[in-house]
């Protein structure tokens, strides 16, 4: 398939880094006036994770099968050329944070990267923002989402999963249960909220560690609604303990979308020591992520 026309979004990792992908690429799309194409060939041969944006109704067009990058390979290290894309150009994003390198491309463009600032898309933010809250529901999850807007709920996002394995702990380290109580407790201390629900990739993790606070619901619900409609009902809260994952950061952004909200993010971010401070809302607050 010819791209050599737009600017390519080469989608990577799970919802939340696809949706920053997204929205990097249509916002240089914008800037550009050229076609939005968004590749998820990375997911025809069976990576671990999955194409998770199908549903929406996407601002571009969804190449797989046909990319000229099917046969990158989700383990490759660097971006070898083939006969298909040697004509393409690339812009991989050096590091952490945003880099105003971006601006510089031209159509004919694949991004590759996750580019986890709201930098690289302020032209777009309003629009990306009714991509996500238009996403369809089912009357059942309808339901579940209905019982849990102006509930005077706090949410808390525990993030555990593939967050508990070695390999990953040494990337992005691990928010602790003493993180959230002292995340919870500062909500309480500086607002209303007195209640919270706490959203988990692992409820019953979340029940073991979170379940002996007072006031605190473990959402056990996670098979009734898809991913993009979790991210909503998190959203839905009146404050929010998140973790160090992009899924949570999108529930915080949205929340901090529809007005004052206290919301506390983990630092670090990463194990490495980065803070994420381009990253995080400005007027969000950060609790040491490690146990006392």
């Amino acid at each position: 398939m010819n791209i050599d026309d737009g600017v390519c979004a080469y989608l990577t990792g799970g919802l939340g880094n696809q949706m920053f992908v997204l929205a990097a690429a249509w916002e240089q799309a914008e800037r550009l006036n050229c076609p939005l194409y968004i590749d998820a060939s990375k997911y025809v041969k069976g990576d671990l994770r999955s194409f998770e944006l199908g549903s929406l109704a996407l601002p571009g067009e969804v190449v797989s099968d046909e990319s000229p990058w099917l046969d990158l390979g989700r383990r490759s290290k660097r971006l070898g050329l083939s006969a298909r894309t040697r004509k393409l150009r690339v812009y991989r994003e050096e590091s952490f944070g945003y880099s105003a390198k971006i601006n510089k491309i031209v159509p004919g463009t694949t991004i590759f990267g996750y580019f986890q600032s709201p930098q690289y898309f302020s032209g777009i933010a309003d629009r990306m923002a009714d991509l996500i809250l238009s996403s369809p529901a089912t009357v059942a999850e309808q339901s579940v989402m209905e019982a849990l807007v102006n509930n005077g709920r706090a949410t808390v996002h525990v993030r555990r999963g593939d967050y508990m394995t070695s390999h990953t702990q040494a990337v992005h380290g691990l928010t602790s249960s003493d993180y959230f109580e002292r995340g919870l407790g500062l909500i309480r201390k500086i607002s209303s909220v007195d209640k919270a629900t706490a959203f988990s990739d692992e409820p019953k993790v979340a029940q073991n560690e979170l379940g002996y606070l007072p006031n605190v619901n473990i959402f056990m619900k996670n098979s009734e609604l898809s991913s993009l409609n979790t991210i909503k009902a998190m959203s839905m809260g009146s404050g929010m303990v998140m973790s160090n994952s992009s899924f949570s950061w999108w529930a915080a952004w949205l929340m901090a979308r529809r007005g004052p909200h206290t919301i506390i993010a983990p630092r670090p971010w990463m194990s490495s020591g980065e803070s994420a401070a381009d990253l995080l809302g400005a007027d969000w607050l950060t609790l040491d992520a490690r146990g006392a």
